[in-house]
């Protein structure tokens, strides 16, 4: 892998060549850092490589204490947050963002779940998660839409609204 001059190793970027990103687009971009806290493998690669792919610079965790971990080794731009899982769920990492501004910054925070239930959303809206989204339901184009939205801070802005399905579809939480 390629080195930057501090000797730090550099992740390769995909950039698109299907006209759908523009250079400008891409290069605005580049340097936007982003954590995928996720601790189901198949949903983090995918979320990972769909943002490489837009030209972001994205690292992952694998539960809430990987991503503290990782949040306090360096600042992101936004964090995409699952709620449930092992060691640490979601709120109790957004908490801890949120309570420590210092030590990890002010990333955006977007939170990820399949569970649905106000309970879950007020909380996490409560505690600074600026959106909610459904993994389940929520298409690649809304996902990056709303990323977008947020990483440009021009979060007021119309953007394509990331899809919430019915509250119905998604088992509630036990």
């Amino acid at each position: 892998m390629p080195t930057d001059n501090t000797g730090k190793t550099q992740s390769s970027k995909i950039i698109p060549l299907d006209g759908k990103n523009s250079v400008a687009d891409v290069s605005k971009k580049a340097g936007k850092k982003i954590l995928v806290v996720e601790d189901e493998p198949d949903a983090r690669t995918m979320f990972t490589d769909l943002l490489s792919f837009e030209g972001y610079d994205v690292s992952s965790a694998v539960d809430g204490v990987d991503a503290l971990a990782k949040a306090s080794a360096e600042k992101y731009d936004l964090i995409l947050l699952d709620i449930v899982m092992p060691n640490k769920d979601g709120l109790e990492v957004l908490e801890d963002l949120r309570a420590n501004t210092a030590q990890y910054g002010s990333p955006v925070i977007l939170m990820l779940t399949n569970i649905s239930g106000d309970a879950a959303v007020e909380k996490a809206k409560e505690l600074g998660a600026k959106d909610f989204l459904l993994k389940v339901g929520t298409e690649p184009d809304a996902l990056i839409a709303l990323v977008d939205k947020y990483i440009s801070g021009n979060a007021d802005a119309d953007a394509v609204p990331a899809a919430k399905p019915e509250q119905d579809a998604l088992p509630k939480a036990a």
